[in-house]
């Protein structure tokens, strides 16, 4: 790494060879133990700090780099996160470690401080992203076509269901949650013809024995088997760009999570275009796939829209949700 000639004549290992060591060595190494390799490059590295600038950093940063990539991925896949901002993210991180321990730290040290450094800083990536991409509702779907805003009582300000004790209350509290929130999108009328259908019996019911064996079906509800999915609801298949909306990422980071096979569910090309199943979607993200009854999800879009006892069917026009 100094002089090549001098390397050659002493029969010192060329880069590869001594790369493929210190990555070994440090693979190696466990809490507690130590490595004489890695305590040499660091101590070498922290001589030439100020006669080599950044050579000898980035000489210890290329020989993290397989751990650090190898931890990418696995964060990348599970919190879905983009692998290059982690990445990003893991050398920054690594290289403040680096400064931070050139005083006070012994070299055996300063290795595993940096990977810790780098990891950590990873996780709270992909936690922020997370959060802030990811949901646990089905808005983000309902969201995707270009539909008209109406100003509506906001679907989270209906009360949860998820903490009640009654079963039959919580139920109902689900399927209002959900008209709430077709209103706020303004799937009003596309809802109301979704229902005809189910009641007329022109789309598939849930089965009795489905009903019954997740505790559905009301005693005394009327049409007790015209339960459905949300899911049932929504487009079979949607494409790249409507998925990246819905994780709140952009179309290219979505693009290379599935090349890199890190989007959360399977990805069907059909010619030149990419189609995503939504209920492998919703599984795959965490979408609750909810189950809720007609009666409920249109009296909780009554209730949203504000206009008190409004028969449904007379909803105004040109709330229309494209059936995409």
């Amino acid at each position: 790494m100094e002089d090549i000639r001098d390397c050659e004549i002493k029969r010192h290992p060329d880069y590869e060879k001594f790369r493929a060591d210190a990555v070994a060595a440090g693979l190696r190494a466990t809490a507690g133990s130590r490595s004489r390799l890695w305590e040499s490059i660091v101590a070498r590295a922290r001589l030439c700090d100020v006669e080599s600038g950044e050579k000898w950093r980035m000489i210890i940063l290329d020989c993290l780099a397989p751990v650090l990539r190898t931890r990418s991925w696995k964060i990348s896949r599970e919190f879905f996160v983009d692998r290059h901002d982690v990445q990003s993210d893991m050398v920054e991180a690594a290289l403040e470690a680096w400064k931070a321990t050139e005083k006070g730290v012994p070299v055996h040290q300063v290795r595993g401080a940096m990977v810790k450094a780098a990891v950590s800083s990873a996780y709270r990536r992909a936690k922020v992203d997370s959060l802030r991409s990811l949901t646990s509702d089905v808005e983000a779907l309902l969201s995707l076509d270009k539909m008209t805003h109406v100003p509506a009582l906001k679907a989270s300000s209906v009360i949860g269901a998820a903490n009640l004790q009654d079963p039959d209350l919580a139920e109902i509290i689900r399927g209002e949650r959900q008209g709430a929130l077709f209103q706020e999108v303004g799937c009003v009328d596309r809802m109301r013809i979704f229902h005809e259908q189910i009641r007329s019996g022109q789309r598939p019911k849930m089965s009795a024995q489905v009903a019954g064996d997740l505790a559905l079906a009301r005693s005394g509800i009327a049409g007790s088997d015209n339960y459905y999915k949300i899911s049932d609801f929504l487009p079979a298949v949607m494409g790249i760009q409507e998925a990246a909306v819905a994780m709140g990422l952009s179309e290219a980071t979505v693009r290379r999570m599935v090349r890199d096979g890190t989007f959360p569910c399977p990805v069907t090309l059909m010619g030149r275009i990419y189609k995503v199943s939504v209920k492998a979607f919703m599984r795959g993200v965490g979408i609750q796939d909810a189950i809720v009854h007609p009666d409920d999800v249109e009296n909780g879009a009554v209730h949203a829209a504000g206009f008190g006892e409004v028969n449904i069917a007379e909803s105004p026009t040109g709330f229309d949700c494209p059936d995409g």
